[in-house]
């Protein structure tokens, strides 16, 4: 007896097989772990945004200090008034993305930064994720911002864990997610932060105060996950 099945009894499939770092089920979210790179091209310095499994064998522009360890810092500069002034504006940025996405949820950021200055040095960083369209200084689209809380100390290396909560964004074909990272400091202060995946050391040298391998700047971004 002869069954015909026609042409469907194997159809094919058309879903994309995406890797996350981790699924969060409840949220319908996965979660993609980025690590910042301050690397060097033919242009100069880029900042960018990789993931985390292509970062394993990047490393940060490697600043030598007086005291001559390699650091994976990016240096703000000084200020030495009594009100706060924008000392360091760095914009990370992922690769363009080849398919729309969709992010949404509860994100993550883990770095350490330092402060170097005298006693008495105010200092706080802001962090803003954005939609950006490759228009060179414009073509950006906030999308949320958040501040850590203000550290009166110096010459010390804090250490920064904080949830981002970020509202549903579509990104088209070819645009992509950009992490700004400011730092705000007053009172003679300059802070120095890390975006060296290999985890760079750095000495007690200018504004750099950074422990054995805590120079690693990570980015949590949480995905729709279509169900």
């Amino acid at each position: 007896m002869t069954l015909n099945f026609g042409q469907n009894l194997f159809p094919q499939r058309g879903e994309l097989l995406v890797n996350f770092d981790w699924v969060d089920i409840a949220s319908a979210t996965g979660i993609q772990v980025y690590q910042a790179w301050a690397g060097m091209t033919d242009g100069g310095v880029s900042y960018n945004l990789v993931e985390n499994s292509a970062a394993t064998n990047l490393k940060g522009i490697a600043t030598q200090t007086a005291a001559g360890a390699q650091s994976g810092g990016i240096d703000g500069a000084k200020e030495t008034g009594g009100t706060y002034v924008k000392t360091l504006d760095v914009d990370f940025d992922l690769t363009e993305f080849q398919l729309p996405q969709i992010i949404r949820g509860t994100g993550y950021i883990d770095m350490s930064y330092s402060v170097g200055g005298s006693s008495g040095t105010d200092s706080y960083l802001v962090f803003r994720i954005r939609k950006w369209d490759g228009t060179p200084d414009a073509g950006e689209t906030e999308i949320m911002t958040d501040t850590t809380q203000v550290v009166v100390n110096f010459d010390v290396e804090i250490k920064v864990s904080m949830p981002l909560v970020i509202p549903q964004t579509h990104f088209k074909k070819g645009e992509r997610l950009r992490l700004t990272v400011e730092a705000w400091t007053k009172d003679s202060g300059a802070v120095t932060i890390g975006a060296d995946p290999q985890d760079g050391t750095a000495a007690a040298s200018g504004n750099d105060y950074f422990a054995l391998t805590n120079t690693r700047l990570r980015l949590y971004i949480p995905y729709k996950i279509p169900i």
